[in-house]
């Protein structure tokens, strides 16, 4: 007779705040709060909901939800996940270093936007944009929990809204205070090219275009009818099964 899998209950909760000047808002920003031992932590499978921007660099929230899935493959470091709105995959089967493609669907911005000025301006279609990515981990050999993960990662739209490139860099650092509880501080900047800024942030007599110079904290949208700092609150329900 096969023996059941052993099934846990897991609860996520995060809180995250993004400067626009630096990071624009994702929901993919909250993957490192779901970065588990996959040694220990073979499958998981779950759902979140939370509070989020209405769009990059509004000061208006909107409630969402978004799933999240991982799977190791048997006897290996080689890993698929889905995270909110991104689906990386890493290829190497190293225990210190992961490398791989990704895929990300970046949200639209609609008139349905709580903004009465913002509502008006030209509509921005959802997009998929694809890239990759690159983990360096070090983590204790006596209590891997313990582990600190320099990340970075580069995407390209490749759904033709901005055709616009981005890159992210960040370092995040774990700690276990419980047996149950994990702590996690992370940092991070990004690069973003001249398309993608004129594309999300950008204002013109036309509502998009090339007005925009420097950092997009100082574009009208955010300055003037938004804030610099981007919020997400949330928790997530989930099974472990391994």
């Amino acid at each position: 007779m096969q023996k059941a899998p052993n099934v846990k209950f897991l609860v996520l909760a995060a809180a995250l705040a993004d400067s626009v000047a630096t990071v624009p808002f994702s929901l993919a920003n909250a993957a490192g709060f779901i970065d588990l031992d996959f040694e220990n932590v073979p499958t998981f499978i779950g759902t979140g909901v939370g509070m989020m921007p209405d769009y990059s660099g509004s000061d208006d929230y909107t409630m969402g939800a978004a799933p999240f899935f991982g799977y190791i493959f048997k006897d290996q470091e080689r890993y698929v996940q889905l995270i909110a709105n991104e689906l990386p995959l890493n290829v190497l089967d190293d225990q210190m270093f992961r490398f791989g493609p990704l895929l990300n669907y970046r949200f639209d911005r609609d008139d349905n936007v709580d903004d009465p000025m913002v509502s008006k301006m030209e509509e921005i279609d959802g997009t998929i944009e694809a890239g990759a990515f690159i983990d360096l981990v070090w983590a204790n050999a006596n209590e891997k929990r313990q582990r600190i993960i320099l990340d970075a990662k580069v995407y390209q739209d490749v759904g033709d809204v901005s055709d616009g490139f981005r890159a992210n860099l960040g370092v995040r650092y774990w700690q276990p205070v419980a047996k149950p509880v994990d702590l996690n501080l992370g940092a991070g900047m990004i690069y973003q090219d001249d398309k993608y800024a004129d594309c999300y942030f950008g204002v013109n007599p036309g509502n998009v275009g090339s007005s925009i110079a420097g950092d997009p904290g100082d574009s009208p949208i955010v300055e003037q009818r938004g804030d610099s700092t981007q919020w997400m609150d949330g928790i997530g329900i989930g099974y472990i099964m391994w």
